[in-house]
């Protein structure tokens, strides 16, 4: 019984050993101070297992000689260990909210979108898998049924320059399935002397491609620049198209949302960076949006790691708005300024569990060519659980 239990504790040092201490004080492991055979006495079968873990500890600490950088042994230790898969899981719910200048409610404005999602990734891979699903319900529409379903992939990795500035940069390709319809419309669509384009759904088969890129200038400095595009197959199905009923368009539509910054590091709790936006919506019979933004976020560390991350995004100007029926028209322009102001805070629970939490506020005005300007207060909110296993 002893023996075994010799034995026992023997495999859990050597496997403890190279999985949970530093690559340092793996590669200076004193081997042979570990003098097995002056403790006990072994049957040769026993002897034997103990030689092939010498043997492999030994292997291992010339394996990892080999190596001068950290990454480098790193990954020569996962390959030695194996690559366990990793699988991150939240659950959220989505809420926003719409009411006049004066906070009046508006009918129909509110959307709330519980989701749930996952992040898959392996030890040592510079990939990183994710899916999530949505569903929206809207307030007095009990018709209404919106289901998104989105899936990707983002390769990441760093680089060197030959000034010997560092920097990573990324690669996501993305699918989504985002769909809404109403069973049935107001009795109004269906008389013959109205006239006009009434959707009563609408599904959207979405390629997504962003590139991501960041460089170290200094120590304390980071440039960080973004590229996103959708590109969208995209088919409306209107109760009501002009005088013809239940007919279906399909067309290519897009957004793009890019980005280009800064990122300035105070000291290690605190940062702050300062980012271009620009965002348009190119939506075939709909819309046609453009809107450029400054925007400042700040960084805290708390304890616990938690963090807080308040921000102020700023319009460049009006944007624009132009809208479009089911023929493509024109029927008004809008020219809108949107300034958002908000915060994320994020708590941990334990070492993998965490909580999200986010609201922002954005004040709406907008000025329509074919009606008064108006106010509107705009609130999104979300809450969310994230667990790794």
């Amino acid at each position: 019984m002893k023996k075994n239990l010799f034995l026992i504790s023997l495999l859990i040092l050597s496997t403890q050993t190279l999985s949970n201490e530093s690559i340092d004080e793996t590669i200076d492991l004193d081997i042979e101070g570990v003098n097995i055979e002056e403790q006990m006495l072994f049957d040769q079968n026993q002897q034997d297992f103990v030689d092939s873990i010498k043997n492999e500890l030994n292997q291992t600490k010339l394996e990892l000689s080999k190596y001068k950088t950290e990454s480098e042994k790193n990954a020569a230790i996962v390959q030695k260990l194996g690559k366990k898969w990793n699988h991150e899981v939240y659950f959220g719910v989505e809420q926003e909210i719409n009411s006049d200048k004066d906070w009046k409610f508006l009918d129909g404005s509110l959307a709330t979108s519980p989701y749930v999602g996952m992040f898959l990734y392996q030890d040592g891979s510079k990939f990183l898998y994710d899916f999530q699903f949505l569903k929206t319900y809207i307030d007095h529409n009990e018709e209404y049924n919106r289901n998104r379903f989105s899936t990707g992939v983002t390769y990441r990795d760093s680089f060197k320059l030959d000034n010997g500035k560092t920097g990573t940069w990324g690669l996501r390709i993305g699918y989504r399935n985002d769909s809404y319809h109403w069973d049935s419309m107001k009795a109004s669509t269906s008389t013959p002397e109205y006239s006009g384009y009434i959707r009563k759904g609408e599904e959207r088969n979405e390629i997504w491609i962003r590139p991501t890129a960041s460089l170290n200038v200094t120590p304390k400095i980071r440039l960080n620049g973004s590229l996103s595009f959708r590109l969208i197959d995209r088919e409306l199905d209107y109760a009501k198209f002009g005088n013809e009923y239940s007919k279906r368009t399909r067309d290519w539509s897009n957004i793009q949302e890019h980005m280009l910054g800064a990122r300035y590091t105070f000291d290690s709790k605190n940062f702050a960076s300062l980012d271009y936006l620009l965002v348009r919506e190119d939506l075939k019979r709909t819309l046609l949006n453009t809107e450029h933004f400054a925007q400042l976020r700040y960084f805290h560390f708390l304890p616990n790691r938690d963090t807080i991350s308040p921000y102020i995004r700023i319009p460049l100007g009006d944007g624009e708005q132009k809208y479009y029926n089911g023929v493509k028209d024109i029927t008004r322009v809008d020219s809108i300024s949107r300034p958002r102001i908000g915060i994320q805070y994020k708590h941990n629970l334990t070492t993998n569990t965490s909580v999200l939490l986010d609201v922002y506020y954005r004040a709406q005005t907008i000025d329509p060519s074919n009606g008064p300007k108006r106010d509107e207060n705009f609130f999104l909110w979300f809450a969310e659980l994230n667990h790794k296993f």
